[in-house]
């Protein structure tokens, strides 16, 4: 059932949701179970926010209900809840309904944007701790839609308007965690007070904040007399003033927030506040208290979804993150309070801009981030942080923009190229490109280190190296229908392993020239390695596969294997391909299925002979 001129509702399988001889399960055993899957579509050129519900219907040929405490709903495998601890909503009638509502629970609001749609899953099972005198009562419910003006009232919006501060221009300013409503894990409405959210503040979640314990201090001559005034506490700034004016010092310079001057030789300082009648207080000259400032606990959030808030285009520098934006290596700033632990993006039609240390030091288990989001913080300097700087990610999803129209029926092409530099500085435990992103920028993740990387086929070769500056790579996965590896793709790559997909026939002309690969298994269907493929890499295992025919000259020069078998399929080894350091010899070359190197093209130093022993294994 649904409402709203807009929307359109399509539900796959039975129309009623029922628990007829259900039985209690656990949570596990719930979400794992059959859903009721549904889509809402908006027909509109304009976006519509919606509210899903749940009716729980009477039902006159057995009356006796099961308690809803015992009723457990998952919807899109977000964590299950009772059905009791939802919020009461009013009922929705339709004209020529003939059902009895006894009540309806709000189970999700959320936003459509113009001509978009949205797919839902709702499961419902009895709770484990079901006691047998409920498991024979009964429940029968639907699922209700309405949007537009029908969720104006909702509680969930009275709670955002409550917890967010937000001023004229759509700037989320602060947060009011202090509320027992406003959760720990925030999650970033679509509009505040009927205002959209456009950006959220540098001061909105910062982890902690400096607090001064004095509000100036005065720098003197050698001779005592006032030089300057720095001003630590910015809010005592018009005392200050009116303190300076009624004693003489208005003309005397201040500074705001320390940025004053350094004191030269023979200068002396005082530090000052206020009493409670505005007198100044001040401490011994040249005694500089230890407890000059403290660090404090402001707004510490555990998790952040950022997925409703579908016009943010910006947020600000170190909004989430205690890490100043003023700081460029974190190895520098020790002093952090970091919490939060899960971090959702949602798909944007327009880009969104991240600032610098956003999200720095940030730990997050899954993170599906969008090829759209930027930063306009330069990667070219070697130790400029961005906004996932120093974060750990266990999993690591990139895709790329849908196809979106705007509030403004503007559609706004496809975002196939990761914008850098927004995931420099990041240690990744397993990093997915998804299809359809085509290429990224050489900076798009530097100093990075990272686990296993899978790149997806839609990517583009011809940038050249696509990982110039990652600190490391544990294993690379290339795409499974790649055919061709092209030349230089992968030159210079910090990765300890590399897996060639199935599909390989050909690695061109220092495509791995001077990595740090260590092991490499060739695919059944590699034919062809070019000059310099491998060339300088610390190679230590190879296994080469029996459909291989060339190898190209120099093409692992300098590797450090101890013993190469050559397999009865390969025809043509060219100049210095497996020369050797006398640091690293390579001991041993055989050759499978031969008695000699007849009919092959074999260059006469494809191995130093001094080093190498060669042995035919018929």
């Amino acid at each position: 059932m649904f409402e709203a001129s807009c929307l359109d509702f399509s539900l796959a399988g039975e129309e009623g949701i029922s628990l007829a001889s259900a039985w209690p399960v656990s949570d596990e055993e719930g979400r794992a179970g059959t859903g009721y899957v549904f889509t809402v579509t908006n027909n509109c050129d304009r976006d519509i926010d919606y509210i899903i519900g749940l009716e729980s219907l009477e039902v006159e040929e057995n009356p006796n209900y099961i308690d809803n405490q015992y009723l457990r709903i998952a919807i899109d495998d977000e964590v299950a809840k009772n059905l009791s601890s939802l919020n009461v909503i009013d009922n929705i009638t339709s004209i020529g309904d003939s059902e009895s509502i006894i009540e309806t629970r709000q189970v999700i609001t959320s936003t459509l944007k113009a001509y978009g749609s949205n797919e839902h899953v709702v499961k419902m099972w009895l709770s484990i701790d079901t006691p047998l005198s409920e498991q024979s009562k009964t429940f029968k419910s639907r699922i209700v839609v309405t949007g537009g003006q029908g969720i104006k009232n909702t509680s969930l919006k009275a709670t955002a308007d409550k917890c967010f501060t937000i001023d004229e221009n759509g700037q989320i300013t602060a947060y009011n965690i202090a509320d027992s409503d406003c959760s720990e894990n925030v999650v970033i409405p679509a509009r505040v007070n009927d205002i959209k959210v456009k950006t959220i503040d540098t001061d909105a979640f910062r982890g902690t904040k400096k607090i001064y314990n004095y509000t100036y201090y005065v720098v003197l001559d050698s001779s005592y007399s006032p030089l300057y005034v720095t001003l630590l506490d910015l809010e005592k700034e018009a005392t200050l003033l009116a303190w300076a004016e009624a004693n003489g010092y208005s003309s005397l310079p201040y500074y705001k927030d320390g940025e004053q001057p350094a004191l030269e030789s023979g200068q002396h300082v005082q530090y000052c506040t206020f009493d409670s009648s505005n007198n100044p207080q001040c401490g011994n000259l040249d005694e500089t208290p230890g407890d000059l400032y403290t660090t404090s606990s402001s707004i510490l959030i555990t998790g952040l979804d950022l997925s409703k808030a579908i016009y943010l285009d910006t947020i600000e520098d170190s909004a989430f993150s205690n890490v100043p934006a003023s700081v460029t290596d974190l190895s520098t700033y020790s002093n952090y309070d970091i919490s939060l632990t899960s971090l959702a993006f949602g798909e944007n039609g327009k880009d969104i801009k991240l600032g610098h240390n956003a999200f720095a030091r940030i730990s997050v288990d899954d993170l599906t981030t969008y090829a759209s989001y930027y930063t306009g913080v330069n990667a070219e300097n070697s130790d400029m942080l961005t906004p996932l700087g120093g974060a750990t990610i266990q999993n690591l999803v990139i895709k790329p923009t849908s196809l979106i129209k705007n509030l403004d029926g503007e559609i706004n092409a496809d975002t196939s190229e990761v914008k850098t530099p927004i995931y420099v500085g990041m240690t990744v435990n397993n990093m997915t490109i998804s299809e359809g992103i085509t290429s990224w920028l050489n900076s798009a993740f530097d100093y990075g280190t990272l686990g296993t990387v899978n790149l997806p086929n839609s990517m583009d070769f011809s940038l050249g190296s696509h990982f110039s500056f990652v600190n490391s790579i544990d294993k690379l996965v290339l795409p499974s229908r790649l055919t061709v590896v092209p030349e230089s793709a992968f030159s210079n790559i910090k990765a300890t392993s590399v897996v060639l997909p199935n599909t390989l026939e050909r690695i061109e002309k220092d495509a791995f020239y001077k990595s740090t690969i260590t092991s490499l298994n060739t695919p059944n269907s590699l034919t062809y390695i070019g000059e310099k493929a491998f060339a300088l890499c610390p190679l230590t295992s190879l296994t080469l596969s029996n459909s291989l025919t060339y190898i190209g000259r120099a093409a692992f020069y300098y590797a450090r294997l101890s013993t190469v078998t050559i397999p009865l399929s390969v025809t043509t080894i060219e100049s210095k391909a497996f020369y050797s350091h006398s640091s690293y010899p390579l001991n041993t070359i055989i050759f499978k299925g031969r008695t000699d190197t007849s009919g092959m093209t074999l260059s006469s130093d494809y191995i130093l002979k001094e080093i190498t022993t060669e042995v035919f294994e018929p």
